[in-house]
């Protein structure tokens, strides 16, 4: 799985009680189409989406953008070896 390409985001805030996390993984499951799953949250609440494409370069270019958009929300890239470590106080 270390050729999969996966990244985890943090953005914490303590003036605004801002605890968040979001992490992003492309994934090509047992068919010929290509996943992009979100994960993201607080301690108490978590989200999952999964989308699924038909190509890899598809994917590949809505992963880049996806990571594109958290940077611009201001989010700091953590390890994304271990997606759980991306949840906040874990």
């Amino acid at each position: 799985m270390s050729d999969t390409p996966h990244v985890c985001f943090r953005k914490l805030d303590p003036q605004q009680n801002m605890k968040r996390y979001y992490c992003i993984l492309l994934t090509k499951p047992l068919f010929d189409e290509w996943c992009i799953v979100r994960t993201w949250g607080r301690l108490d609440r978590e989200q999952t989406r999964r989308l699924t494409v038909a190509c890899e370069r598809e994917a590949r270019i809505l992963f880049d953008r996806l990571v594109k958009n958290r940077h611009a929300r201001k989010y700091h890239i953590i390890d994304g070896a271990n997606a759980a470590s991306a949840r906040i106080g874990v």
